[in-house]
């Protein structure tokens, strides 16, 4: 019987991302290409609608210079 991880679902903290994105100087639209994601699936995981995976947590994370648990949950809501 093969096993079968399952992976993580990471939500975006209220408002986090947005903060980050003003901090750096950046726009949402901007990260998105940083990213290399759609813009409205970025304004989406920005807004804590849709869970996103470890690795575009990260990504996002990188672009922004913030730790991952600074602006994402891990979990179900």
């Amino acid at each position: 019987m093969q096993v079968v991880k399952r992976l993580n679902s990471y939500y975006a903290k209220p408002k986090a991302i947005r903060i980050a994105t003003i901090t750096k100087e950046t726009t949402l639209k901007q990260l998105a290409k940083d990213v290399s994601t759609h813009y409205q699936t970025i304004v989406n995981v920005a807004g804590g609608k849709q869970p996103t995976s470890e690795l575009r947590a990260k990504a996002i994370a990188n672009q922004l210079d913030v730790k991952v648990e600074d602006i994402f949950e891990v979990g179900k809501r």
